[in-house]
């Protein structure tokens, strides 16, 4: 039996679907809980419960605007007849013409016993509301009633994506059969509250394309590898795959090689990663171009070399003004090493939790525990970075990834407050971004670009102390403390964030040992300082 989730994951990943269908013919033992690898068991788990706050505050929308609703009651691994059972109580309260049908059962017998030849059958859904509607429909006269209902589905994220839409669709198609007439709308609930439409019509034909792929590969399973997808960080069968790209030394353990490169090579014979380090790069720019041809090579000789030595590894790219080493400001005195902690999934917006900062090596750390306290923290924040830069003109705040002025400039858009300092902060460049630093200046030995693989380079082995090791581990840790209340939780995100600060601190330094080891001022320019804007008062 399949279902809608089955058929997002068969769009996400077929291998995937290979392996879960092997589990369900028995074949397979189902991997256990992710818990450091992947999204963590607790997180997992409180993704869950967000989940489903999430939809009670729609049912209680709903409920709130005097609309009758009825739920439908489906207990923990129902068999065939009680999914039967529910799927007739949910005609039901349809014949009934209730507003809204909450928890929707819907079941197609498949093809063999007579049902829409387009399922993958047997198969299930469960629809987070069903919405009733009336009016003026040229086709609603086919209709079994005068009313007819279309699919609600409430989703976490704040964009809608195209497996969201997809996943609706195969609700809606077995409703239509139901009620005589093919739902109208589509409506996925985001989880800032807004309702996004979208015509049924324009997903029906998408949608019953890809459960007629499903159904054939369910029918006739193909041979299938794994292949890095978007999928995978979320996914069960991660660390299996993982260990087989290992095994297979698969070129997708190459620092930024996409998809369409990697299959460029397996076109030109080189299918591992030891194989793309002993090619020519003059070789390959037919395949790959002359930059990318260049970049690729190195970066496999360096993970190839790391690997054998077990030694860091690293390269200088040759000097370009206004990139990479070009970038780094002249350090001063009153420089600032800054991190920040978010949860996306507080309330409709998310939270950042902790602003903290490293300067003359002394740690702060701005705390929002609850979403009202986010201001005050984002504005003694944003006053002391002022303030600094105000004492020293020569200082710069420093960062990893983008994501702190991203997050910074919505902040001060949300809560009306510091615009116009944080858009001058970024406007002079105060803010200095080292992964672009990194990424256009050097080439490390390593598959992942992230901060903690770096530590290598300027801490060695072992020297992250942090109960919490990752972005992902302080949000679990967070969703943990707002459950269990244990102020230890709070202190092992403090010390990782204070530790990635220092970090962020020790990467600077090391960056500019290479910049002067590289040719220093001969080779490598600095950037020029912008001019502050005069605003009134």
């Amino acid at each position: 039996m399949v279902s809608p989730s089955d058929l997002t994951r068969f769009v996400a990943c077929r291998h995937l679907t290979a392996l879960d269908l092997r589990v369900a013919h028995g074949e397979l033992a189902a991997p256990a809980p992710p818990s450091t690898d992947g999204p963590p068991t607790g997180l997992a788990a409180a993704l869950a419960a967000r989940g489903h706050e999430h939809e009670l505050r729609y049912l209680q929308k709903l409920r709130g605007a005097g609309l009758q609703v009825v739920e439908i009651e489906l207990g923990p691994n129902p068999g065939t007849a009680q999914l039967r059972a529910a799927e007739q109580a949910t005609v039901a309260a349809m014949s009934a013409g209730a507003d809204v049908i909450y928890q929707a059962v819907l079941l197609d017998p498949g093809p063999a016993a007579g049902g829409d030849p387009s399922m993958a059958g047997p198969w299930r859904g469960q629809a987070d509301f069903l919405i009733r509607r009336s009016g003026s429909r040229l086709d609603a006269r086919s209709g079994r009633w005068a009313w007819w209902y279309d699919v609600a589905d409430c989703k976490l994220g704040r964009r809608v994506s195209p497996d969201a839409l997809v996943q609706t669709a195969g609700y809606a198609t077995r409703l239509g059969l139901l009620q005589g007439v093919p739902p109208e709308l589509l409506v996925v609930v985001t989880g800032d509250g807004q309702e996004h439409e979208f015509p049924y019509r324009q997903w029906a034909a998408h949608a019953q394309l890809l459960r007629g792929q499903l159904r054939a590969f369910v029918d006739d399973p193909p041979t299938t590898r794994p292949e890095p997808v978007s999928h995978c960080g979320r996914c069960r069968w991660r660390t299996r795959c993982r260990e087989q790209w290992q095994e297979e030394d698969h070129l997708s353990q190459v620092a930024a090689l996409h998809a369409v490169q990697a299959q460029a090579l397996r076109a030109a014979g080189i299918d591992t990663l030891a194989a793309l380090a002993g090619a020519d790069p003059g070789q390959l720019q037919e395949v790959l171009g002359v930059e990318s041809a260049e970049r690729l090579v190195h970066q496999a000789r360096l993970q190839l070399s790391e690997r054998r030595t077990g030694r860091p590894a690293h390269r200088v790219l040759p000097a370009v003004p206004g990139r990479g080493l070009a970038l780094l400001p002249r350090p001063s005195p009153g420089d600032v090493f800054f991190d920040m902690e978010g949860d996306p999934f507080v309330g409709e917006r998310g939270l950042e939790y902790l602003f903290g900062v490293v300067q003359g090596g002394v740690y702060t750390g701005y705390w929002a525990t609850d979403p009202a306290r986010e201001q005050g923290a984002f504005e003694q924040l944003v006053d002391r970075l002022v303030a600094v830069c105000a004492a020293d003109p020569q200082a710069h705040v420093y960062h990893y990834a983008p994501y702190e002025p991203t997050r910074m400039t919505a902040l001060a858009r949300h809560h009306r407050t510091r615009v116009a300092e944080v858009d001058e902060l970024i406007a002079l460049g105060r803010l200095v971004d080292l992964y672009v630093v990194v990424r256009q200046g050097i080439q490390i030995g390593k598959s992942s670009y992230s901060l903690k693989q770096l530590e290598d380079h300027y801490w060695g082995h072992g020297r992250g102390n942090a109960a919490v090791t990752d972005a992902m581990g302080s949000v679990e840790a967070f969703e943990r403390w707002r459950r269990e209340g244990d102020d230890e939780l709070l202190e092992g995100i403090r010390a990782y964030n204070e530790e990635d600060c220092r970090s962020t601190e020790a990467l600077r330094d090391w960056l500019e040992g290479l910049r002067r080891e590289a040719g220093g001022e001969a080779c490598f320019g600095r950037p020029e300082p912008a001019e502050p804007s005069r605003r009134a008062g």
